[in-house]
């Protein structure tokens, strides 16, 4: 019989994606990060000029560089900068980034099928870097097994992740080292929702929708509470869940 010393214990599953991991060709390895960079180039383009807007606004290089890495958000980023600017409370502007980005517990629902063999760092990851842009690209792209998926995977959200911390980092230095006239370029945020509303509408066409929203929203504009945006998003969530029986129409 084996010793003890020599006794083999079963394998987890952890050891399988090593030993995968150990065994694949670096030649494959690098054909998996081109493929990811095919994949993602075109985010990579949009992100890099809203970045340079966040930080050419925000100015701070320390908090760009803290936003960027650990926020990595675009359009909440843009709204919490508007907040803050307002003195908001601290509630009311987590209360708004939530209902911004509560479309993002749907998305990891969405995958968590997918992620479930990922090992631990990767899976954590790719939760935390999700953004809409990146789970449009990985919808169209899979890796052929669990561990080429796992790293294609982590390759468009680091690759994504990185164009746009960079980019919070250089418009920040470029603020600090350039004398800019900026006013009025927070109105980018204005525009990134009217493009962002506009394609919504062109795939959906959910008229009812829209018009529920445009109604909650100038009733909590024109209600002079400084937690306006806080009711419009609360009550449209809330009345979504009566008007629309459909669940992706509520959505």
């Amino acid at each position: 019989s084996p010793s003890a010393r020599g006794a083999t214990r079963p394998r987890t599953q952890s050891d399988l994606h090593y030993l995968q991991t150990m065994n694949e060709p670096s030649a494959e390895k690098q054909i998996g990060f081109v493929e990811a960079l095919q994949a993602t180039w075109p985010v990579m383009v949009g992100y890099l000029p809203m970045a340079l807007a966040f930080g050419l606004i925000y100015g701070d290089i320390w908090l760009s560089f803290l936003s960027g890495l650990w926020v990595f958000a675009g359009a909440s980023q843009f709204l919490s900068l508007k907040l803050f600017q307002n003195h908001s409370s601290l509630v009311e502007i987590w209360l708004s980034v939530f209902f911004l980005n509560i479309r993002h517990v749907f998305y990891s629902l969405h995958y968590l099928s997918r992620y479930q063999h990922f090992p631990l760092a990767a899976k954590v990851y790719s939760i935390f870097s999700l953004t809409d842009e990146t789970y449009a690209v990985l919808a169209n792209h899979q890796g052929k097994t669990t561990v080429q998926d796992a790293r294609l995977v982590w390759r468009i959200s680091f690759l994504n992740h990185a164009t746009w911390f960079l980019g919070c980092i250089l418009g920040a230095f470029l603020k600090a080292l350039i004398v800019l006239e900026i006013k009025g370029l927070d109105f980018f945020l204005v525009a990134l929702f009217v493009i962002l509303l506009v394609e919504q509408i062109k795939k959906d066409r959910n008229y009812k929708a829209l018009a529920v929203a445009g109604v909650v929203g100038t009733l909590a504009l024109y209600s002079n509470s400084s937690l306006w945006l806080f009711w419009a998003m609360g009550s449209c969530v809330c009345l979504s869940f009566f008007l629309f029986r459909n669940p992706e129409e509520a959505s």
